[in-house]
């Protein structure tokens, strides 16, 4: 049950994708190439993280990035050949590592590599301890995992496992509760009472996207849930007022970026930054740069929402659904990180 499925290397492409894995201890990296623009704006960071990993910085054209990637990749001047992770981290070892309160995500042949990176993301928000895949029916670590990631590979444990059914078997013998997601279940999510502290969350497979509108509609209810369960401390150590300020703040903030995303025709996907840091002495400057973070991403989903439909929506009611969930599900997370991090701003506890 180890982390890696291969051994081959792979080309990142992206400024946050490329820096975390820089940044990551158990990354190997092998090559790095900037333009020259690029490597004026973050010379410094970036002679750090190279130093740090004993690799030279090499500057070439855009036309060589566009010859090493993928046609179309998105690299914003850097790419960086790496080797698949080494956590050499088993699901045994998460499991015993783990506190009292722990979270491990299951994805049961879950095969859509921008799926995958954005579940990563959302991992990474909330402490997930570990995403486990399958080592067969799902995909290796790849560039385009990385890039949906956007540098949460290189945050949250990857593991692949070669039976998610004794893995889940042995997760439960050492104190952890399943929950499975399936729009067949007998039961509704909203209908549970209680999650324990110990939970393994699984979902299942796409078949060729969503498997059907119903199982897109139980994704996205229960992220949602799961979230306002996870967040539900805030009425314990803030007040009613600061809370309702809060909102009433991330709301305007919220309306105002979602609308401006869909007006503008300026590409704002370079604009915006993914931030991954724990609280401590510096938590009022985080949350600062939070605020700003989330709020930039708002206006950068909307119009890449927006861009989306009029690509791959084929007309059909289905199609339009379920793009239309996805949207929804990018856009309720850049909301409820907005107004924790205006609420953990305006600081009003009990």
């Amino acid at each position: 049950m180890k982390s890696s499925k291969t051994n081959e290397n792979f080309w990142l492409y992206g400024k946050h994708t490329c820096m975390s894995a820089l940044k990551n201890k158990n990354r190997r990296c092998i090559e790095l190439l900037v333009t020259e623009n690029f490597y004026r704006e973050h010379e410094k960071e970036i002679r750090q993280c190279a130093n740090s990993k004993g690799i030279k910085v090499r500057l070439v054209e855009n036309k060589i990035l566009n010859d090493v990637l993928s046609k179309g990749a998105n690299h914003q001047g850097i790419a960086l050949n790496v080797a698949p992770i080494l956590y050499n981290l088993s699901i045994e070892e998460v499991a015993e590592s783990s506190n009292d309160s722990s979270t491990i995500v299951i994805l049961d042949q879950v095969t859509d590599t921008h799926n995958i990176g954005s579940i990563l993301r959302t991992s990474a928000c909330f402490n997930v301890d570990a995403l486990v895949l399958p080592h067969n029916h799902s995909p290796s670590e790849n560039a385009s995992i990385a890039k949906a990631a956007s540098g949460a590979l290189d945050i949250v444990p990857l593991i692949y496992v070669t039976n998610i059914v004794k893995t889940m078997q042995y997760l439960k013998k050492v104190g952890y509760w399943c929950y499975g997601l399936d729009c067949n279940a007998k039961e509704n999510i909203d209908e549970i009472k209680s999650f324990e502290k110990k939970r393994v969350i699984i979902f299942g497979s796409e078949e060729k996207g969503m498997r059907s509108v119903q199982s897109a509609f139980t994704i996205f209810f229960a992220f949602a849930v799961l979230i306002g369960m996870s967040s539900s401390y805030i009425f314990i150590i803030y007040t009613a007022e600061s809370i309702a300020r809060a909102f009433f703040i991330t709301s305007i903030m919220f309306g105002s970026m979602a609308l401006y995303g869909n007006i503008t025709k300026r590409d704002l996907t370079t604009s915006v930054v993914n931030l991954f840091l724990g609280s401590g002495p510096l938590d009022f400057a985080i949350s600062f740069i939070s605020v700003i973070v989330f709020t930039l991403k708002t206006a950068s989903d909307a119009q890449r929402i927006k861009d989306v439909y009029y690509k791959y929506n084929d007309g059909s009611e289905a199609a339009t659904t379920k793009l239309a969930i996805l949207g929804a599900t990018s856009l309720y997370l850049d909301f409820i990180n907005i107004f924790l991090s205006l609420l953990r701003l305006l600081n009003n506890r009990d």
